[in-house]
């Protein structure tokens, strides 16, 4: 077998080169001995998977490959690989690259098989050849050389012979992954467990199993008869359900460690993007040529309108195709550079990439990049996007170069559960809780349904969103009432029980909802994957990244000034009546915790057990907190001491940095005075402090995302409350005439502008649709301010007593406008703070005007250059 185990120096070239290998090179990082799938026990000989290689391009013959793999794997049996053979657009075809390739190609040229191995017993055609060849009587030409020997022409010819002979003696398996799913070990089996598929999981496919016959033939065979429909593409994530929650692990692990390609790739992949910058360049990959699906065949003038917004000023595009038309290209052509394979490699010296491997490197560029865009219906497209998944790439959503795209920010691109039939669009669960630092699966709340936790939730959700957590938030509202649930936009809102007093115990204690909600959402979802632990009041400043899998240490709050462990600690008495934890085991941590699902199964039914003791002994309200921890010690569930969240007025340079602020506290200011508290916030108020007088870092950052999420959501709600149908839109921009658009109240276009209006990242491209053909794009910068009024509404006529004066306001951009005011109104005086507040550098925000009863106008308050008391108009 041909490896490439040893790094190639030349391609690697320095010290970043070897740390990108190391970044990119995902299977490394697997962090538990692989598991196998149990072998056949009725067997008494060693039983065989053969396979053809499928007669489409490179990405279809990874899928079909990684069928047999799985197949192999799940039937315990012994995975032969073909003897060399000429491969589409590898080693022949239209489209063939120029150089090396000719020849022959095998498995083992293109993916690891050695790692392989580690999960699936594998063995070459000729050795298998040589190893059986008198149980099996096969012919002397497949074991004495002829396999790999000799001309090229030969060497075909006798793989030709090497497919009808396995035809005629294996025993075939017809099965079409996009017609028919595995049922392991059988269909009965799976519809009496506890993963009975969903409709979208088989999506009208045919079940099938493996029945006497096939458990006991010696040699199964997987064709590859295109013209019969015997072709092994499909959805890998689908083409087998299991009767119990290990199995797609194990197929998980599997594709993720043991199905890559040689080290090579990633090799002179590392040294290329060095040239870049790991995800410091995005990157495209557009199909075109001999592609079958004509309608993504677009022009590159239309794919680069397509990308624009969601590419950053001056960053390198990497641009991988089959087109070689330098014209087309040019149409890419923008402020920021082009780069080509064949620029990458004449810019890095040493470099030497076998043509055949150069379309698994370019994958590999294209996975290194900050964001891809990919070709609709192209496997190699899709697979780029596994490998983003693998490799922790920042943004690992799917987006194709003929959709009108937005930045991310901005739009939800989250990848959907695809189905079935979709194999050509890669599924999520396949990285989700796989890859190192990708972040939990489920990040958790806990609530009832008093308003009060509403706005927190809803805080929350917006910081979740904006920072873009992995994962997805859930919400579990206790209640035992039947009306209707609290509503949100990205938090999946789960029912549970209102429990808040111990069954049997009588004791009424809050967090007893939170621990029996948990159990709940545990016995009737049986979620899977790393579990974030929040509470309602806390904020996200940056993502929570790390992951945890099955049997890893799990991480936790270090709790600070925790002085609840001291030798005569009341709750370190009471512990040692009912406890076998040892005090010297218990560990100064609390949440938020990011645990593996199985612990948190096994910790929640002794958690509830603790809580009820300590509060009976103690009647600490920390008696849940203290209880997590002993749980914890009993059941050997030891925590990596971590900095998730700041507390209010922990020290900032022990929780600096943190991802999360944890707002259980008044924020004080450096005299110690109170500035602003959770209990006192009615929501959406505006604040009458400025961030900048907060005494802690983490504190300003807090008040500067009420200040603007509040002045967002008044903004928002006041449009969404106006009673007509259709409102009239204007757009103030610089240097432009003012955009004048319709919509609806509620329309996502309102939601977007007034989003950037408080959004701080001044270079992010927006647009609006102002007809069918026309397209405003403009930077978030360029926005000065938002006009909204009823559409086809007549002007009436104002009636003014003589004590009302007249109000001129001057914005930048706009022209004058004036409001009729008393002489001392609120209006008139916010209006001239914030004049006052320019002048002194204080952060900005937006502000509206009433003009009238059916109008508005938004700006920003950096933009009011004037406001001045005229004489009412004869």
């Amino acid at each position: 077998m041909q490896k490439y185990r040893s790094m190639d120096v030349a391609a690697m070239g320095d010290d970043a080169g070897r740390a990108t290998f190391d970044r990119i090179a995902y299977w490394q990082a697997a962090r538990s001995r692989p598991k196998r799938f149990p072998h056949n026990e009725q067997a008494h000989s060693p039983q065989y998977l053969t396979f053809e290689i499928d007669s489409g391009g490179f990405n279809n013959i990874r899928q079909a490959f990684e069928y047999a793999v799985v197949v192999a794997a799940i039937t315990g049996r012994v995975l032969v690989l073909p003897p060399p053979r000429r491969w589409y657009l590898i080693n022949y075809g239209p489209l063939t690259r120029e150089g090396e390739p000719g020849g022959v190609s095998r498995i083992e040229d293109f993916f690891d098989v050695s790692d392989l191995s580690r999960y699936v017993s594998i063995i070459t055609a000729p050795e298998w050849a040589a190893r059986e060849r008198t149980r099996f009587d096969i012919p002397d030409e497949f074991f004495k050389g002829e396999v790999n020997n000799g001309s090229i022409e030969h060497q075909v010819e006798v793989s030709g012979r090497w497919d009808r002979w396995l035809r005629e003696n294996a025993h075939p398996i017809l099965w079409n992954p996009l017609s028919n799913v595995i049922f392991h070990p059988d269909i009965q089996s799976v519809l009496d467990g506890p993963c009975a598929p969903t409709a979208r999981f088989i999506d009208g496919r045919v079940a099938v199993e493996m029945d006497d016959m096939l458990r006991q033939a010696p040699i199964l065979h997987l064709p590859c008869a295109n013209d019969r429909g015997f072709r092994q593409l499909g959805q890998v994530s689908s083409m087998v359900a299991f009767d119990n929650t290990e199995g797609p692990d194990l197929i998980r692990q599997l594709l993720r460690n043991g199905v890559h390609y040689v080290p090579r790739v990633f090799e002179i992949a590392a040294s290329l993007i060095n040239r870049l910058g790991l995800f410091e360049y995005s990157a495209i990959h557009i199909r075109r040529n001999d592609f079958q699906y004509k309608e993504v065949k677009v022009t590159s003038t239309e794919i680069a309108k397509n990308i624009a917004p969601i590419l950053r000023d001056g960053e390198p595009l990497y641009v991988a195709t089959d087109e070689t038309s330098a014209e087309f290209l040019s149409g890419l052509r923008r402020e920021g550079k082009i780069v080509t394979w064949a620029d990458l490699v004449a810019a890095t010296p040493g470099v030497h990439a076998p043509a055949w491997l150069v379309a698994c490197i370019e994958q590999v560029i294209c996975a290194g990049a900050r964001v891809f865009v990919g070709t609709q219906f192209s496997t190699m497209s899709s697979y780029v996007v596994r490998l983003r998944g693998f490799i922790d790439a920042p943004d690992a959503a799917t987006y194709y170069h003929t959709e009108s795209l937005r930045d991310p920010i901005l739009s939800d691109h989250t990848i959907r559960p695809v189905s079935g039939q979709e194999y050509m669009r890669e599924d999520e669960t396949l990285w989700r809780d796989h890859r190192s630092g990708y972040g939990p699966k489920y990040a958790l709340i806990c609530t009832d349904t008093h308003p009060s936790v509403q706005w927190q939730c809803e805080l929350l959700e917006h910081t979740w969103r904006a920072v873009r957590q992995p994962g997805e938030l859930v919400r579990l509202v206790a209640t035992n009432s039947d009306n209707a649930l609290p509503e949100h936009r990205w938090i999946r809102v789960v029912r549970t029980r209102f429990s808040n007093v111990h069954p049997d115990t009588g004791d009424e204690y809050p967090p007893y909802n939170r621990l029996y909600s948990f159990q709940q959402w545990i016995t009737e979802y049986d979620p899977h994957g790393s579990i974030l632990i929040l509470d309602p009041d806390y904020i996200f400043r940056s993502p929570v990244t790390e992951s945890v899998g099955e049997g890893e240490m799990p991480l936790a709050q270090t709790w600070i000034d925790c002085g609840l462990w001291s030798e005569k600690s009341r709750f370190v008495e009471t512990m040692r009546e009912f406890s076998s934890a040892r005090r010297e085991d218990l560990q100064r941590v609390t949440w938020p915790a990011l645990i593996h699902s199985s612990d948190f199964k096994r910790l929640v039914p002794r958690w509830i057990e603790l809580t009820a003791h300590f509060r009976e002994h103690t009647g600490a309200w920390e008696s849940d907190m203290v209880a997590f921890v002993v749980a914890s010690a009993e059941l050997g569930i030891r925590y990596k001491p971590s900095n998730f969240a700041a507390w209010m007025n922990w020290p900032e340079e022990l929780v600096k940095g943190a991802p999360i602020v944890h707002y259980c506290q008044k924020v004080q200011d450096t005299d110690g005075k109170t500035l602003w508290w959770k209990r006192d916030y009615r929501p959406w108020q505006q604040l009458n402090v400025m961030p900048q007088q907060a005494k802690l870092d983490y504190c300003r950052d807090l008040l500067a995302v009420v200040k603007r999420y509040a002045a967002w959501r008044r903004a928002g709600e006041s449009v969404a409350r106006t009673e007509p149908d259709i409102l009239e839109l204007r757009v103030y921009l610089k240097n432009r005439q003012p955009l004048q658009l319709y919509c609806q109240p509620g329309s996502q276009a309102l939601t977007v502008l007034f989003e950037a209006m408080e959004e701080d990242d001044g270079n992010q491209t927006l647009f609006l649709e102002i007809d069918s053909e026309q397209r405003i794009e403009f930077t978030q910068s360029d926005l000065i301010a938002i006009e909204t009024g009823v559409a086809n509404d007549e002007d009436s006529a104002r009636h003014h007593d003589d004590e009302f004066l007249r109000v001129v306001v001057q914005v930048s951009g706009m022209p004058e406008f004036s409001l009729f005011s008393e002489p001392d109104s609120p209006a008139v005086q916010v209006l001239r703070s914030a004049v006052a507040a320019n002048a002194s550098g204080a952060e900005d925000e937006v502000m509206y005007l009433q003009t009238d009863d059916t109008q508005r106008i938004y700006f920003l308050r950096s933009c009011l250059q004037s406001v001045r008391v005229a004489p009412e108009p004869e």
